[in-house]
């Protein structure tokens, strides 16, 4: 199991009755979502820049799980930081925060643009009325 006691290797599976390791907060524990393998230790991570369209709602269910009310949209790996150190990544707090400043940042261009229609659309028949 992910327990690390199973011989080499940086991954290990994590059997169906197995529970996640400590360390994996919030793990989804569907069948569907669950992850099957797991690292052996997390200091053995990786760092990855990821990029995506921006963040939606996150669509924990069924014992999907999150530990964020925002997931990306469409995520992508960029980059592979195979030298940075583990203290470089990006915490839940701080991706929270992102996310939260981002989806505040559209819907306020979405409103600005909604007022902005309104005005055209007032000058529009503005200008209809003064024919």
């Amino acid at each position: 199991g992910a327990d690390g006691n199973t011989g080499g290797g940086l991954m290990v599976p994590l059997l169906k009755d197995d529970l996640p390791p400590p360390w994996l907060l919030h793990a989804p524990t569907a069948e569907a979502h669950r992850p099957h393998f797991v690292l052996r230790r997390p200091a053995d991570a990786i760092l990855v820049d990821i990029l995506g369209s921006g963040f939606v709602p996150t669509r924990a269910g069924n014992g999907a799980g999150s530990a964020s009310p925002l997931e990306l949209r469409f995520p992508r790996m960029t980059a592979v930081r195979y030298h940075e150190p583990l203290c470089r990544m990006l915490s839940l707090t701080e991706y929270n925060r992102l996310g939260r400043l981002a989806t505040e940042a559209v819907a306020e261009a979405e409103a600005e643009a909604e007022a902005a229609r309104g005005q055209v659309v007032a000058a529009q028949a503005e200008a209809e009325a003064a024919r």
